[in-house]
């Protein structure tokens, strides 16, 4: 490449170097100077080996950018399947046991009411592909969540929401509402003399879920891999991060809203 360049350029070469020497020589027949020849077709020759390196250096930058980019898109896939397989092992158990209980104690309607609820929440888990979800699709997804533990916990949790319809189109990567509320409902004491509060609402372009804390005596890290997998997305996804909160009453987690 870098020969093939320098032949090319060789007779623009000889142009300069006439060129370069006409203003001596004025009217006069030109007489080929082969040693100032070589130092011009020489240098020429040398810029041509800098442009091609440098053209060859650009080509790989924008290969291995290609390549980066396509890193970090299989990176957010796989931890979004992490999520989805977060989300399975203990909740589906414990979703069974509810469910049992309540054939065995509910009425048909109740039981029935209880599978279409399940039903919805694993539909979301399985055909969700994409990054993000809007606002609203996530928050439909986790009222069905919520419906499930509130029949399992009962009165011992309760739940809010405050969020303004206009923030509902905004987006946040899929999954990232229901590891908030799970993270709460692992983490603290839940009982009736001591029930989980958690509520979700909006600080300005900002999805919040804050829980009282009463951290079970496990000693637990409150961030957890789960939280620490949720930042790293965020990063992937926006250069964003999320913001976390904590003092002695009061847990709390910030999403940016995309």
């Amino acid at each position: 490449c870098n020969l093939a360049v320098y032949f090319i350029l060789i007779p623009a070469g000889k142009l300069f170097h006439t060129w370069y020497f006409l203003d001596k020589y004025e009217n006069k027949e030109i007489e080929f100077d082969i040693e100032n020849f070589l130092i011009i077709n020489i240098t020429v020759f040398l810029l041509a080996i800098v442009v091609a390196n440098l053209l060859l250096l650009m080509k790989k930058m924008r290969i291995a950018e290609q390549e980066n980019l396509q890193l970090i898109e299989e990176k957010s896939k796989a931890e979004l399947s992490a999520l989805k397989e977060q989300i399975s092992p203990h909740f589906f158990f414990n979703t069974l046991s509810t469910l049992s209980s309540i054939v065995r104690n509910e009425k048909k309607e109740v039981g029935l009411e209880f599978i279409g609820e399940i039903s919805k929440t694993y539909q979301y888990t399985l055909a969700t592909k994409q990054d993000l979800v809007t606002l609203k699709e996530e928050m439909a997804f986790l009222e069905s969540y919520v419906f499930l533990l509130k029949r399992r916990f009962g009165d011992k949790l309760s739940f809010s929401q405050e969020l303004p319809v206009d923030l509902l189109p905004l987006k946040i990567p899929p999954m990232s509402l229901q590891l908030l509320v799970e993270n709460a409902i692992q983490h603290n004491v839940i009982t009736k003399e001591t029930p989980l509060h958690i509520r979700i609402f909006a600080e300005k372009e900002m999805v919040c879920v804050e829980n009282n804390l009463q951290e079970k005596e496990s000693g637990v890290d409150s961030f957890g891999i789960g939280l620490q997998n949720l930042s790293n997305r965020y990063r992937l996804l926006s250069q964003k991060d999320i913001i976390i909160t904590k003092d002695k009453q009061k847990f709390g987690v910030k999403l940016p809203l995309l």
